[in-house]
């Protein structure tokens, strides 16, 4: 990753989970059922596709704002019949940059559902669903709660907080999960909370989690994302709003 706002390049472990790729070069999803949504993110911008292949199974983008590359990249991981890995840094994925679709996620806070349920259609469609489900099902949560979670406005938030909460899951049978069927222990965390708290009581949580933690900067939100890389800033007062948006800015 780079950060468009600070500059500063991070390593990202989502673009491609070793530890779930089978012990051969060459491989296809029946060869790693349980994980085939769960190799890599379900972006299409680090990927490289034969022209015949994605002709021959008649694969498109979804026609929507945004995360349109998510049902068209996990689709063509399910119907490859061989998949390899190039493990090298050839490009990077710029994050924080103002007008960009995911930066502006908060006007259209119900795609992500849309993009996770056209992949779940199609694999019903082609009567595979019970062989992929627990990797579908995985990956699904994990890009709901992320998405909802990560909303840039208080109002998409609430929004995308409760449909997840009071349809989404029901929608996919995603409501009544076990701790032991995830792969990964942060987002059935996450799962427990929405199910079980409004957003409200979920935003509450977290903010005494925070302060008992000594995470002010968290607490007390320096809007970053109004202001312009290189920017002056001006703070009035030094209570603990105003050093926590210092500390953070110096940081």
């Amino acid at each position: 990753d780079y950060d468009d706002r600070t500059g500063e390049i991070q390593k990202n472990g989502g673009f491609l989970v070793k530890k779930y790729l089978p012990d051969k070069e060459v491989f296809s999803a029946m060869d790693i059922p349980e994980y085939i949504y769960n190799i890599t993110m379900g972006c299409a911008w680090n990927k490289l596709y034969r022209k015949d292949f994605i002709r021959e199974i008649g694969l498109k983008f979804q026609n929507i704002r945004r995360v349109e590359d998510a049902f068209f990249t996990m689709t063509a991981n399910v119907e490859a019949k061989r998949i390899c890995c190039v493990d090298r840094r050839l490009i990077y994925y710029r994050r924080n940059i103002e007008g960009s679709q995911q930066g502006r996620n908060a006007a259209t806070p119900e795609l992500m559902f849309a993009a996770v349920e056209a992949c779940k259609v199609n694999l019903q469609k082609n009567g595979t669903f019970e062989f992929f489900e627990k990797s579908y099902n995985n990956w699904a949560l994990e890009n709901l709660l992320w998405d909802a979670l990560n909303m840039k406005s208080a109002g998409a938030l609430e929004m995308a907080y409760e449909k997840l909460r009071t349809e989404y899951l029901q929608i996919l049978g995603l409501q009544n999960l076990e701790k032991e069927y995830f792969y990964n222990e942060y987002f059935y965390k996450l799962y427990e909370e929405v199910r079980n708290y409004s957003v409200v009581e979920y935003l509450f949580r977290r903010n005494q989690e925070n302060v008992r933690n000594g995470q002010l900067e968290f607490v007390y939100r320096l809007p970053d994302w109004e202001m312009e890389k290189g920017g002056r800033v001006v703070l009035y007062g030094a209570g603990n709003v105003g050093c926590s948006y210092f500390y953070r800015i110096m940081r």
